[in-house]
């Protein structure tokens, strides 16, 4: 339970990190406007950009559900009965 409370934390830290948040808006800002400018046949080309932008929500989606995994540990651990 500790270490899934942990890594919540770490991963809440590393969220709310203005240069994270920064890079990842950089990042993904410069995926779409590859996306924009792609020319209409170039199909690899287009699918290649739209797989590295989905890969870098899918980073900030899985912290999310490590801060919503460590949230559920600490829950059960206070919902816990000691009889």
């Amino acid at each position: 339970m500790e270490q899934r409370k942990q890594r919540a934390v770490t991963a809440q830290q590393l969220l709310d990190n203005p240069v994270l948040q920064e890079a990842f808006n950089a990042v993904q800002a410069d995926m779409l406007q590859q996306i924009k400018s792609c020319r209409l046949d170039d199909k690899d080309g287009h699918t290649r950009l739209v797989m590295a932008l989905q890969m870098s929500q899918a980073v900030t989606r899985h912290l999310w559900l490590l801060i919503q995994d460590g949230q559920a540990a600490q829950l059960n651990v206070r919902g816990s009965r000691i009889d």
